[in-house]
């Protein structure tokens, strides 16, 4: 995937989740070689949202890119993202999935609670 596509997605991700009120608190947070997507606030829980975009016909789906080190690295970052804020509370982690034929024609997954850290997929 391009440099512009993954940008495109994550601006889908970003317009999709202020649309829901989702108070966005960062986009690419970095941690060593690890990243976070976006994180943002829902209902109080923050959220870590991974953002996936995969052409139609793409024999791998958005769910094939959350491997087992996909969930190791995204835990790692969480748990340094939240130590660097000094964050208590409810996390989650979401995928946000978009599969397109074209810039205009595109479907959006979004999954709650994709995995919990620890778990296997």
């Amino acid at each position: 995937m391009s440099k512009k596509t993954g940008d495109w997605g994550e601006q889908l991700a970003l317009n999709y989740l202020n649309s829901m009120g989702v108070q966005v608190l960062h986009q690419n947070w970095r941690s060593g070689h690890c990243e976070l997507d976006i994180v943002g606030v829902e209902n109080n829980t923050l959220v870590f949202y991974e953002v996936k975009v995969r052409k139609f016909g793409n024999p791998t789906d958005v769910f094939d890119a959350i491997t087992d080190n996909k969930m190791q690295n995204l835990a790692k970052a969480a748990s340094d993202y939240m130590e660097t804020y000094n964050f208590k509370g409810e996390v989650r982690f979401d995928l946000l999935g978009f599969t397109y034929f074209d810039d205009r024609n595109y479907k959006i997954e979004h999954i709650r609670d994709v995995f919990f850290p620890g778990s296997t997929w």
